[in-house]
């Protein structure tokens, strides 16, 4: 198994589920910025719950697929390639949403925080299952420790900061860095019951949202926005 292997169905499923209801999410978003839904998304504990759900979910596919790349020891130009991509991904994130939102543009959103953890958890996944319990820290601590001091945003990213901050997306490193950690975790304790159920195949669609999670995020909101916008030239 650690010379080579095909992609994992189960995973590429399971990140299809997240991405599946990302789009959900954003369209919801989309239809209140547009004037159409009075949802209080930023306010309202449901939809809030709804939000980190998601965040959860992509999180811990990053911690597990982590474990999965170095028990099948894959090569690192591989690992560097796709830390470029999202790299890239999220700066191409910052200045889009600058041109869209002004002031309350993206600066650290998820993928500025997965590009940042996927380095920190290359080097913590050493730790195994140990990650659990430094995922649990690293959450207590985003959770209960919160100070004026870390305001500005050349410290909020941090997590620590007393006031949230007004930007369109943020994630930052505390606490959710320990999701990514409970992920590495969760990923070596699967390898070590043998990956049981890893080729199970949920529906296509998930499956090929998850293969494609990184093209559809940047390009979904795109093409949202623009189908709305024509409905409501086409209906004003």
């Amino acid at each position: 198994m650690r010379a080579k292997t095909s992609r994992l169905q189960l995973i590429d499923g399971l990140r299809g589920v997240s991405v599946l209801m990302m789009l959900a999410y954003h369209f919801c978003y989309d239809l209140v910025w547009f004037g159409w839904a009075q949802w209080r998304m930023l306010e309202d504990p449901a939809w809030i719950g709804w939000r980190n759900v998601i965040v959860c979910c992509f999180l811990l596919m990053v911690g597990v697929s982590l474990a999965l790349r170095q028990f099948f020891q894959v090569e690192a130009h591989d690992f560097w390639k796709r830390w470029a991509e999202i790299a890239a991904a999220a700066v191409l994130v910052s200045l889009g949403s600058w041109l869209f939102a002004g002031e309350r543009f993206i600066y650290f959103g998820i993928l500025h925080l997965i590009a940042l953890a996927l380095l920190l958890g290359a080097l913590s996944v050493r730790f195994g299952r140990w990650n659990a319990l430094l995922g649990l820290l690293v959450i207590a601590a985003g959770l209960g420790i919160n100070s004026d001091a870390f305001n500005p945003k050349y410290w909020n990213w941090l997590g620590f900061a007393s006031i949230k901050p007004a930007t369109e997306d943020y994630a930052p490193l505390f606490p959710w860095f320990g999701v990514v950690l409970l992920g590495i975790a969760l990923g070596q304790t699967w390898i070590e019951r043998g990956l049981p159920a890893a080729h199970y195949r949920l529906p296509g669609i998930l499956r090929w949202l998850g293969r494609w999670s990184l093209t559809v995020y940047l390009t979904h909101q795109i093409i949202f926005i623009g189908l709305l916008w024509l409905i409501q030239g086409l209906t004003s």
